[in-house]
């Protein structure tokens, strides 16, 4: 049915949209921990701030 280039090619989609759902999900979980991060020095902050 599929010619040799047409199936490369439906390969290679396939590839990127992996690839870029791979990207996507390395970039949410780094969010998620840089959020938390910053959530957990602002803690950190508030409970070791001196008064002025």
């Amino acid at each position: 049915m599929f010619t040799p280039t047409l199936h490369a090619a439906r390969n290679n989609i396939s590839h990127l949209k992996r690839l870029w759902r791979c990207a996507v999900s390395a970039a949410v979980i780094t969010g998620i921990v840089l959020v938390f991060a910053l959530l957990g020095y602002l803690i950190y902050a508030l409970l070791n701030a001196e008064e002025f």
